[in-house]
């Protein structure tokens, strides 16, 4: 399921400009699903749920085939929130029709905070380098005992590196938390949903 959970990476360990979601449950009866874009593993749809057209969203395919027209459901989505409406998505995280039991995409779950913590390595290694790069020229400058200064910076770029670190993890750890809770959702009207997409995808 690579392109779900690649989706699922950029929504949660993207830009940081992007990086914050919601996890939202939108609910109502489906009156039409569009597909507009096929990948792999997953599908990008058009939804009309209640009159309101839901545009820019993810459906892996094995919701997608269990999903029918005509029916109430209620749909777990993870949205982005960002000031730039035209770079917002949603991806449909789990699914449930009405007087039925939820099917989520379990492999999510733990793959995408599993890249989330491969990425937290990433971000630590390349914080210590640029933390050397930055310090090393001051710090070396002002220094009596150059091995001593490099000690310094050895210790502050770890220090620093860690930062991000500790972002990735907390992320991952909160992706798990919320999905072990559906049901904790809050519940959001389609039209309510619509408002942080741009017109342009109207």
């Amino acid at each position: 399921m690579l392109p779900a959970v690649m989706h699922g990476v950029i929504f949660l360990i993207g830009d940081l400009e992007n990086m914050f979601v919601d996890c939202l449950k939108m609910s109502g009866n489906l009156e039409d699903i569009r597909v507009f874009k096929q990948n792999s593993d997953d599908i990008e749809v058009i939804m009309k749920i209640d009159g309101v057209v839901i545009p820019n969203i993810i459906v892996p395919i094995s919701l997608f085939e269990e999903i029918e027209k005509g029916r109430h459901w209620e749909f777990y989505g993870i949205f982005k929130k960002s000031k730039d409406k035209v770079k917002n998505k949603g991806i449909i995280y789990a699914i449930k029709p009405a007087g039925g039991s939820i099917k989520s995409v379990t492999k999510l779950r733990f793959t995408v905070p599993g890249m989330m913590a491969f990425g937290a390595i990433l971000a630590y290694a390349l914080t210590y380098i640029l933390t050397w790069a930055v310090a090393i020229m001051p710090m070396a400058a002002k220094a009596d005992n150059i091995p001593e200064a490099f000690g310094h910076i050895h210790d502050l770029a770890l220090l620093v590196a860690m930062l991000p670190v500790l972002f990735f993890l907390s992320c991952a750890v909160n992706f798990i938390r919320k999905t072990g809770n559906l049901e904790a959702w809050p519940a959001t009207a389609p039209s309510v949903v619509i408002e942080r997409f741009s017109k342009l995808h109207k």
